[in-house]
């Protein structure tokens, strides 16, 4: 677990951070800092800036933290923010209880196959390439239940993503 307090998880440019079985813990008011962030993920962005982060969640018992791969501490509500230039791939519980989550721009965001998120309010703007598939194997391999309801078939959906065309996906709890 990284426990980052009064301060931020900032994305330098042409970065690349694989982070497997870690939980990044957004913590902290700034309060009475000078200079300090909101503890917020801050991405490069402009023309030609990227960096990439993949992040799958802990998964031992004795982590408080078990299952997230992203904890805001549930008493803040500092936005987050995530423009061109962000390239972010989570498993297990991306936790923003009171955030509002804004993806905008050329970015790609998603999760290799397991990802739940808990925000406020979630917002997309512009041509963000954006996976949410499930994969049964995947959340199982990170100990994350899967939502079911007894006696409910399986839903056909559409993905579509701005700027390309619809497909269908298949939808399972």
């Amino acid at each position: 677990m990284i426990i980052i307090e009064n301060g931020g998880l900032i994305m330098a440019n042409n970065a690349s951070v694989t982070a497997k079985r870690v939980t990044f813990v957004l913590a902290g008011t700034n309060a009475g800092t000078t200079g300090a962030s909101n503890p917020v993920v801050t991405w490069p962005n402009g023309n030609g800036h990227a960096a990439h982060l993949i992040s799958t969640p802990s998964i031992t018992a004795e982590n408080p933290f078990k299952g997230f791969s992203v904890y805001q501490d549930p008493g803040l509500d500092f936005d987050q923010s995530w423009k061109p230039g962000a390239n972010a791939r989570f498993d297990g519980i991306l936790y923003l209880p009171r955030a509002q989550l804004t993806l905008s721009g050329n970015m790609q965001y998603g999760s290799k196959g397991c990802i739940k998120i808990v925000v406020a309010q979630f917002r997309i703007n512009g041509n963000v390439s954006l996976t949410m598939g499930q994969s049964a194997a995947n959340c199982s391999a990170i100990n994350m239940s899967q939502y079911t309801l007894a006696g409910t078939p399986a839903v056909e959906a559409v993905e579509a993503v701005a700027g390309t065309e619809a497909s269908p996906a298949r939808l399972t709890r």
